[in-house]
């Protein structure tokens, strides 16, 4: 009984850590949003197509096969898609996608 209220306690500790990094993000990504609104019509439709394959969890070399380009043409999309929408990393494209409904994200929660 210890031992589950111990891994009850660690599971809960990970949710709090989880959820308090998406909230910095999400924080940040609106921030990114209101200094700048137009990012989303500076998004080329091959970056959007990126975009929303890396919302499901598509590696770079999943996505150059799906896409018919080069993994390395995907690390490039990404790496300017970071720099266009002034996001640190995944999780913040992500959230970005999300916050301007580029990718249908709920649909996938049915999933957890």
């Amino acid at each position: 009984m210890a031992n589950q209220n111990s891994l009850e306690q660690k599971v809960f500790n990970l949710e709090r850590i989880i959820n308090s990094f998406i909230e910095k993000e999400v924080k940040h990504s609106k921030q990114t949003y209101k200094k700048n609104k137009t990012i989303l019509k500076e998004l080329s439709d091959r970056e959007i197509d990126v975009l929303k394959l890396i919302c499901e969890e598509h590696t770079n070399q999943v996505i150059g096969d799906k896409l018919f380009i080069s993994k390395r043409t995907v690390e490039g999309h990404r790496q300017r898609l970071l720099e266009k929408v002034g996001a640190k990393n995944t999780v913040g494209l992500v959230v970005y996608a999300i916050l301007h409904e580029i990718h249908p994200f709920f649909h996938f929660l049915g999933r957890i």
